[in-house]
């Protein structure tokens, strides 16, 4: 299942001549840099790694304003790699399409617009009225293509700009921002020429090769990818959304979501299952030196005291060690917050809205600084064609499905969740309890033998002394288990998960109440308002997990 992987995007921008001639070499030597020849930007140990990539699978999105020459040259080539385009251009389409005289010239950009994943319009901060309108709106578009692209394709005859904003300007622009450029020669067809070379550096690609090749069986992805659809759009809620949105949903966002949470529950499991044995070997460590310290005379059975006391406590760092360098507590926290991020995102797409633009989706992630998860996220969601909701749509049917569908899941998971980790918390604090319980009725009996000692004079032989010292074992050990109970339970913050749970099924049951007016904006709203409280909760779970590591265990 390919469609679970994260794709990594090489970013391309470009710039160069509206009229060209020799088009077959220039094409040649496009097919050629996008073969191989791109290979040489990136700085060695990057080149190497991605050419080793298997799992990762590599496509390119082009940056281009769509003019006539070189920037429909570049996409068609990009096109036919299967590449992505993203059209970016310097004013809205009308006013564009004054450029393109001929009835052929605007056809061919309609067609590539319509092929275009996302259509952006920047803004130069001139009117229409300014003279110099044009100049500076195609400075802009080159501008921002630069700061957009990983390496930018400049189809140039090497000569001065002949206006404001001309093809040598924005090569200017790439070399000032030490991006690598790829200038074609359009004055010698055939000549190909790399600036800045060897400077290029792939973000977070070992943890995307990491998330890719992720060893998960087929069959119980797709399982999770059609009972996790199902849980979206089983409801008659779901049944008037287009199938437009519906379809997106399951192919860009859900096998992902459903890679992360996988991912995401096996270190779960694992760290889970090394908190738990690390405080049992412990207890246990605790129990054998005990007991050797006790029989210390008796050399047959403190030496198999001793000798377990080490291998238990080798046992115990091997296992965390080894939990620490497959990164078990950050893969479960960063594949958890992957996945959390992605889930809020089924909502925004189901209903034609993207989940980057406005204000929720940018301003949250794993850490406050920028992780792999953040940069995988965006990848993910700028697979996604652009949305357009239907204007006939009324937007009542959207809240419906959001409210019943989202934010009812949501309090009624949160309100079992706060249930089910209260009870768990209160099972393991009655056995951390009964160990300090038993541990005083032990002590008391040890007490016992003590003072019938005193009293007769007769101190424990035979048996009666075995006994003794078996119960002075128990003694030290049980104090021991109950803080090794009380260590698991502060491991696994289910109290306090508890508590933020239950809050947060009453925020959500608070904003299912807000009446929301039938306007996209006042729609846009509720959406980004759920998901920053959906977020914000992760969040501040991840933040409070972070701290839960495993070597508190040692």
């Amino acid at each position: 299942m390919s469609a679970n992987k994260v794709v990594c995007h090489i970013f391309i921008g470009v710039s160069g001549h509206r009229t060209l001639h020799d088009l077959p070499a220039l094409t040649a030597c496009l097919e050629k840099i996008l073969a191989t020849a791109y290979f040489d930007a990136f700085i060695q140990v990057f080149s190497e790694e991605i050419t080793s990539l298997k799992a990762t699978p590599i496509t390119f999105s082009l940056i281009s304003p769509l003019a006539e020459g070189a920037d429909r040259l570049v996409a068609d080539v990009v096109l036919k790699h299967g590449g992505i385009l993203e059209a970016l251009l310097p004013m809205p389409v009308e006013e564009y399409e004054k450029d393109f005289i001929s009835p052929e010239s605007k056809r061919e950009f309609r067609e590539l617009l319509t092929q275009s994943h996302h259509v952006t319009v920047t803004e130069c901060g001139a009117s229409l009225d300014d003279p110099n309108y044009r100049q500076k709106s195609y400075l802009r578009v080159g501008e921002e293509t630069v700061a957009r692209c990983d390496i930018l394709i400049a189809l140039w005859d090497g000569e001065p700009s002949r206006g404001m904003g001309g093809t040598a300007d924005i090569v200017a622009l790439a070399l000032k921002q030490n991006k690598p450029v790829l200038i074609v020669s359009t004055s010698q067809p055939g000549k190909v020429e790399l600036l800045n070379g060897g400077t290029l550096q792939v973000k977070f690609i070992s943890e995307l090769a990491a998330f890719n090749s992720f060893p998960i069986n087929d069959a119980e992805l797709e399982a999770c990818c059609a009972s996790t659809y199902q849980e979206i759009f089983g409801s008659a809620q779901s049944e008037s959304l287009p199938k437009y949105f519906k379809e997106q949903v399951k192919t860009q966002l859900i096998p992902a979501y459903c890679r992360a949470s996988k991912i995401a529950e096996y270190y779960q499991a694992r760290y889970k299952r090394v908190g738990l044995l690390g405080y049992l070997f412990s207890t246990l460590s605790v129990a054998f030196m005990a007991f050797a310290v006790v029989f210390a005379k008796h050399p047959l059975f403190s030496i198999p005291g001793y000798i377990a006391e080490l291998c238990l406590l080798a046992s115990l760092y091997f296992m965390i060690h080894r939990a620490e360098h497959a990164r078990v507590h950050p893969g479960w926290l960063e594949n958890r917050a992957l996945a959390e991020r992605l889930r809020a995102a089924f909502y925004f797409v189901a209903c034609g809205e993207s989940p980057l633009s406005g204000g929720g989706g940018q301003k949250i992630g794993y850490r406050r600084d920028q992780s792999w998860v953040d940069h995988a996220f965006h990848l993910i969601i700028s697979s996604i064609p652009g949305l357009k909701r239907p204007e006939s749509d009324s937007l009542q049917q959207y809240c419906t499905f959001i409210n019943m569908g989202w934010v009812q899941g949501q309090i009624t998971y949160h309100t079992k969740n706060a249930a089910k980790l209260t009870a768990r918390n209160a099972k393991l604090k009655r056995w951390g309890l009964m160990c300090f319980k038993l541990a005083i009725g032990v002590s008391l009996v040890h007490l016992g033998f003590a003072l019938y000692g005193v009293a007769t004079g007769h101190h424990p032989e035979g048996l009666l002394l075995v006994l003794e010292e078996l119960l002075s074992v128990v003694a030290i050990t049980l104090p021991a288990a109950g803080a090794a109970v009380g260590g698991y339970r502060t491991l696994l913050e289910q109290s306090r998960i508890a508590a933020r749970s239950r809050a947060m099924a009453q925020h959500l049951s608070t904003i299912i109440e807000q009446p929301v007016a039938d306007t996209p904006e006042a729609f846009r709203k509720h959406l980004e308002q759920i998901q920053e409280v959906m977020l914000i909760e992760s969040e501040d779970w991840l933040a409070l997990m972070e701290h839960a590591e495993l070597e508190r265990i040692a």
